[in-house]
């Protein structure tokens, strides 16, 4: 797709009672695009239910626009589950990846059970419009109501070039209606400038109004404690930073029972990593 084209990969729009996108394999294709990528793109208004399951986006090269695994957005209610999005690169310098996309418009969103892995951007120039942030295993818009995420991980370890550079596990531009738990999200990714590796970024700085926001159970794991390496960023042009669990409960009274360690992967060497985890480690 030559110059700022968009690339649709697979797409489903239009509306009905349900629907299922199932089974589906999106793989080892090249871009060369500055315009946006969706691997699957669902945009069908559901009236009752909407079900995207056994997915896998990987092997994606040269998305050198904004990129998007899996995106979401209408309907009633969405059943996001057992999908993988892997292995996606861009040399661009203005290149931005999301594994999964929630946009607004959609009443109910659940996702459980999906892989994220291996997305890199080395030569972005991170700028304050994406808050430094280059990188999300997950995005979600503020509008829906309920944005549940279960069981989901999520391992990041990008690195760069430049000068700023940020990546986060997590990303919401608020975390009101936010559920998360028994998720592992693990970003050990490479921050440069004023660019952070978080595990979990809201960009609505206001802690107070987050109304229906859970969050426990999880592994957050962004690497060594310090400036730039974050269990928990706020805020949107100035940033309060949050590297430990204490001061993650106390600021939000959530994760009581989550844990930090960078857990035992089957293999995050090569390529696909495998994020199932060794049964003969202890956790």
């Amino acid at each position: 797709v030559p110059g700022n084209g968009s690339t649709y990969f697979l797409a489903v729009s239009g509306s009905g009672s349900t629907l299922q996108v199932y089974n589906n394999t999106i793989s080892n294709n090249v871009v060369s695009s500055l315009g946006s990528t969706h691997g699957l793109y669902t945009t069908f208004s559901d009236v009752t239910s909407k079900d995207v399951y056994n997915n896998t986006v990987s092997n994606i090269f040269e998305a050198n626009g904004s990129f998007s695994g899996m995106y979401n957005t209408g309907g009633a209610l969405s059943r996001i589950y057992k999908n993988k999005v892997q292995n996606i690169s861009a040399s661009g310098t203005s290149s931005n990846m999301n594994g999964f996309y929630q946009a607004s418009g959609t009443t109910k969103a659940y996702y459980y059970n999906n892989f994220i892995s291996e997305l890199s951007c080395p030569n972005s120039i991170a700028s304050l419009g994406y808050d430094y942030t280059m990188i999300n295993g997950f995005y979600v818009e503020g509008s829906t109501s309920v944005k549940a995420f279960y069981n989901n991980t999520v391992y990041l370890n990008a690195t760069t070039s430049t000068a700023t550079f940020g990546t986060s596990a997590f990303c919401a531009m608020s975390l009101t209606g936010v559920d998360l738990r028994n998720n592992i999200f693990v970003n050990t990714s490479t921050p440069s400038g004023v660019g952070t590796t978080a595990a979990i970024r809201s960009r609505n700085a206001n802690v107070a109004s987050y109304t229906n926001f859970n969050s426990n159970y999880n592994d957050l794991y962004a690497g060594s404690p310090g400036p730039s390496n974050n269990l928990f960023v706020i805020g949107s042009g100035t940033y309060t930073n949050i590297q430990t669990l204490p001061a993650l409960r106390a600021l939000t009274n959530s994760d009581l029972q989550s844990v930090t360690e960078l857990p035992p992967f089957v293999n995050t060497v090569t390529t696909p990593n495998n994020l199932h985890l060794k049964t003969n480690v202890a956790t």
